[in-house]
């Protein structure tokens, strides 16, 4: 309050909170660090585990996952274009035939399942989350291959928990705080994301001192009556999406089409499988 001769206290602008937000994250971080430093440290490992590093332990069955979705496009032309499991590749305007050829058929993104996993380490929980998609690359005897790819984020499971205010027929950015990712080509099982969190672990301790903040934003619509949700799982090393007011201005004054120009469509179940909706 305001007394006589008094000032105004001071309140925290965005800015302020933002610095405090990254402060509390690289706390998170250095936790998942300092449990990995002295494990290794000290010698402790799993029994059986002769590589020299322990290794988090996956459990096998995952708590959540999503494994069919529409991707579509807004075309040039103002019409729509859509594949299974697949944004498809801005070269449909011009070039539709090609649109499922080659490198073309991974298209603007793709995924096969997204998959939810619990996850230990040194007596902490997290979650896992993993990408299963498709990767293909042109052989020096310019034939085309394709393989299996994976991306994997690893967070607090406390960051599920930001679906839970999610409101019906209104967009939203949630935004979700990773401790560390990775991306693996064709060997992509659990046993070998499980390794390669510490090979990310130890690479991100050596450039801890990098201003970076890796975020795994959801933008996300949902509509219960209509049983879809529209979303796009967007890897960023900021969070740089539209607030959920600006979001939900434009899908309220001019669509949720002319906000998205490319997004995922599942329904509401199938996405509540990945992340409980509320």
């Amino acid at each position: 309050m305001i007394g006589c001769g008094g000032s105004r206290e001071k309140q925290p602008d965005a800015y302020d909170e933002l610095m405090a937000q990254r402060a509390r994250q690289k706390e998170e971080e250095r936790a998942f660090m300092d449990s990995f430093t002295f494990r290794v440290a000290s010698g402790r490992q799993t029994i059986g585990d002769r590589s020299g590093d322990p290794v988090p332990v996956i459990k096998p069955n995952p708590v959540g996952q999503l494994t069919t979705a529409t991707g579509w496009l807004l075309l040039e032309s103002g019409q729509w274009a859509s594949r299974k499991n697949r944004i498809p590749a801005d070269v449909i305007n011009r070039y539709p035939d090609l649109a499922d050829y080659e490198k073309y058929s991974l298209g603007k993104d793709n995924f096969i399942s997204y998959k939810l996993y619990e996850m230990e380490y040194d007596g902490r929980e997290y979650v896992l989350l993993v990408q299963t998609k498709n990767y293909g690359w042109e052989g020096s005897d310019k034939d085309w291959y394709t393989s299996k790819a994976a991306s994997y984020w690893v967070m607090n499971k406390s960051e599920l928990s930001s679906f839970d205010s999610l409101q019906d027929k209104e967009a939203a950015d949630i935004a979700l705080k990773v401790l560390v990712k990775g991306d693996l080509t064709h060997d992509v099982g659990l046993n070998e994301i499980a390794k390669d969190i510490i090979v990310q672990a130890k690479r991100k301790e050596k450039e801890s001192s990098r201003k970076e903040y890796d975020m795994l934003d959801v933008l996300v619509y949902p509509d219960k009556s209509a049983n879809k949700v529209l979303f796009l799982i967007e890897k960023s090393s900021y969070s740089y999406l539209a607030s959920v007011e600006q979001l939900t201005y434009h899908i309220r004054h001019e669509g949720v089409n002319e906000l998205l120009k490319n997004y995922y469509e599942t329904t509401y179940t199938n996405f509540s499988g990945l992340f409980k909706l509320p």
